[in-house]
């Protein structure tokens, strides 16, 4: 029995808390109100899920309070005893992080915080999973007459999901198409059985006894040609190490005829380099050369030496006529400055020109023969100053002309030093040459003798590379007839393979197919003895919600009008009857009123809980009175009230209906909600009547 429900921050319960008893629980207030939310909590709180969100019309996280602010997480908490024990179950969704789901026993955590570990330990203790809750205990909105509202067909089709007669169903499909692949596959087998039997050697074991005597023949002959194969690579093994001898003394043969020949080619060049050289010096006397080149080496030091001094003497006689020049230009300045104080002096009229004092006639006279003196004497000064630079320059010239004749005589010496010293490169290049080609006639001379003495023989060395040549190709030819051979071989061999495995796998697939065939008898017989289970198993269950309903019925309904309600199998579809006071049994569709609806709708699920969840003793049954008018619902609250408490332990029943408060035999709770301004469920726990 569920004892007390707590909802925080789940949907637009921001801290709701219910307790609930034994008897028909009632939760009543209008549309958006929070009463479905609380089923779904309980629902959710026990099995991890809702229809909600298995339908995928809801996630998970959507759950959690998002106005009028959205809060962090969501907590559902359910407490029920169960089997004598005391339980309680707490389970946490986060906006961000990992969800929680405990499980208590007496206050004492036995499952979790992983959320599965709770369902699956909560599934063990109630002995049921949420697809069973949800059939036979979790009546969603408006669902009350959903069996009613199915055609006959559907009903069957629902009613054996609901007792899971369709698994046996499923069952039997299986087994019939597995029955059908093995028949198909025992076919498979033996056409492939016939079509290896052809592929078999004619003659049976004959012919593979012959095939095997043909690979033993050449097994034989492919050793005696390994044999013969081996001793021809001996063979050519000895001719190899022997022209390879061969070869050695042939390229050092070669290469002492090379050097002889490289030798004397040596020697003649060098001989006729020593008759050039003979030629350029000719007559040519080494000690006379070098003490010609001693005595250029002197003239040209003495030339240099005096064309430098004749060089400094001029440079001393061009300062001596730059000095007297400048002498000779300041004389003509002052000669320039007493014409123009004369040319003053003559032009004045009364006083002097230079102090500003009068002047008489005869001092005029006088100072004006004063300055042509000086004039005069300074320009006979001028007239020997540049009388004696013209002869300095005249000095200069001839001392540079002198000079430039001793570079003259120095370039002179040192064209005929280049002479002789050439002569002398000449007379020491002859000493080298006739050095040198002594020595190239000695090395030439000991390369040909060093030839003579050495004895080879290329004739041998020709008939050795031919008998090797004949001896590889000997050897090509027997490696390729014994590859011919060992294929041949080979291909027999895995004819002779090919036939055994064919054989092994004949006989394999003959016991296979016996084993098909006997696998698809036995699958007939399973498949014959699962549709006769599954009937037998259908009209068991059925007979036993019928007998349900029958118990049922009789509490619910307290008018004699109908006597009984039941399920009736009419070719392979389920049909909801009543028994009419005469006995008779007639379809509820199109003639029972809504109240009379809601009793078989009750009755029905009612007898599926009491056949499915006996030991749990819930129903839930949200908005039951979905198109009733107000008589048929007054009459459904006396049934809920009265009659089916003594049937289900604990009943809850969410409504919008006020007249359905009187339902209440336990608790009742009105809820409202400010919808307006986003408000949270209020609770409010009322008194049955």
């Amino acid at each position: 029995m569920i004892k007390r429900v707590q909802l925080q921050n789940w949907r637009t319960h921001k801290d709701s808390e219910f307790e609930f008893s034994r008897g028909t629980n009632v939760l009543v207030g209008p549309m958006g109100a929070g009463k479905s939310s609380v089923m779904s909590g309980i629902c959710f709180a026990l099995f991890g899920t809702f229809p909600e969100v298995v339908a995928r019309d809801l996630k998970l996280e959507e759950v959690i309070t998002s106005k009028p602010h959205p809060a962090e997480y969501a907590r559902v908490k359910v407490e029920f005893d169960y089997g004598g024990e005391e339980y309680a179950v707490e389970r946490t969704i986060h906006r961000k992080g990992t969800n929680e789901g405990k499980l208590y026993r007496a206050g004492k955590l036995i499952a979790g915080p992983k959320t599965t570990e709770a369902t699956k330990r909560l599934e063990e203790i109630l002995e049921m999973d949420y697809d069973l809750f949800s059939r036979a205990v979790y009546s969603e909105q408006n669902q009350l007459d959903y069996f009613l509202r199915l055609s006959a067909s559907q009903r069957k089709e629902k009613f054996d999901e609901l007792l899971e007669i369709n698994k046996y169903e499923r069952v039997r499909g299986n087994a019939v198409s597995v029955g059908n692949r093995v028949r198909r596959l025992a076919e498979d087998r033996k056409e492939f059985l016939r079509r290896l039997r052809e592929r078999l050697p004619q003659g049976g074991e004959h012919g593979l006894l012959e095939t095997k005597k043909n690979l033993e023949q050449k097994e034989r002959q492919a050793a005696e040609q390994a044999g013969k194969l081996e001793a021809e690579k001996k063979n050519v093994l000895g001719l190899e190490k022997s022209v390879a001898a061969l070869a050695e003394r042939e390229r050092a043969f070669k290469a002492l005829k090379e050097k002889a020949v490289k030798e004397r080619a040596r020697a003649t060049e060098a001989a006729r380099n020593l008759r050039e050289v003979e030629r350029e010096a000719r007559g040519v006397s080494l000690e006379a050369s070098k003490q010609r080149l001693k005595e250029l080496e002197a003239e040209v030091r003495q030339a240099r030496e005096k064309a430098a001094a004749h060089e400094k003497e001029a440079e001393a006689r061009e300062a001596e006529r730059t000095a007297l020049l400048q002498v000779a230009a300041g004389n003509q300045r002052e000669i320039e400055r007493l014409e123009k104080a004369g040319k003053a002096l003559r032009e004045a009229k009364a006083n002097c020109p230079v102090c500003k004092a009068g002047l008489e006639a005869h001092a005029k006279h006088a100072l004006l023969k004063e300055y042509e003196a000086e004039a005069l004497e300074l320009e006979r000064k001028n007239t020997g100053l540049n009388e004696h630079g013209r002869k300095m320059e005249q000095e200069k010239q001839r001392l540079r002309g002198e000079a430039k004749e001793c570079l003259r005589r120095a370039d002179r010496c040192l064209e005929e030093k280049g002479s002789v010293e050439r002569q002398l490169v000449s007379v020491e290049r002859l000493e080298k040459a006739r050095a040198e080609g002594v020595e190239l006639e000695r090395e030439a001379a000991r390369a040909e003798r060093e030839l003579a003495a050495m004895k080879f023989d290329e004739e041998r060395l020709g008939d050795e590379r031919e008998k090797l040549a004949t001896a590889r190709e000997k050897v090509l030819s027997l490696e390729q007839g014994l590859r011919s051979v060992k294929e041949l071989a080979r291909e027999i061999g895995l004819r002779v393979k090919e036939f055994e495995e064919q054989k092994k796998q004949a006989g394999e697939l003959e016991a296979e197919v016996t084993a098909l065939e006997a696998v698809a008898g036995k699958l007939a017989v399973f498949t014959n003895a699962l549709k006769a289970t599954q009937a037998e198993l259908r009209e068991s269950l059925i007979n036993t919600v019928n007998e349900a309903m029958a118990d049922v019925w009789e509490k619910i309904y307290p008018y004699g009008d109908y006597r009984s309600c039941r399920i009736e199998i009419q070719e392979g579809s389920y049909e909801v009857m009543v028994q009419e006071r005469g006995g008779k049994w007639v379809r509820v569709e199109g003639i029972l009123s809504g109240g009379e609806r809601s009793a078989v709708a009750i009755t029905l699920r009612v007898a599926v809980s009491l056949v499915l969840a006996q030991n749990l003793s819930w129903l839930i049954l949200d908005e039951p009175t979905h198109n009733l008018d107000a008589n048929t619902v007054e009459r459904f609250s006396e049934m809920m009230k009265t009659h089916l408490p003594s049937l289900v332990d604990q009943v809850f029943v969410i409504t919008h209906d006020k007249q359905m408060e009187k339902a209440a035999s336990a608790s009742l709770y009105v809820l409202e909600r400010e919808k307006e301004t986003d408000g949270a469920t209020k609770p409010m726990l009322a008194h049955a009547e």
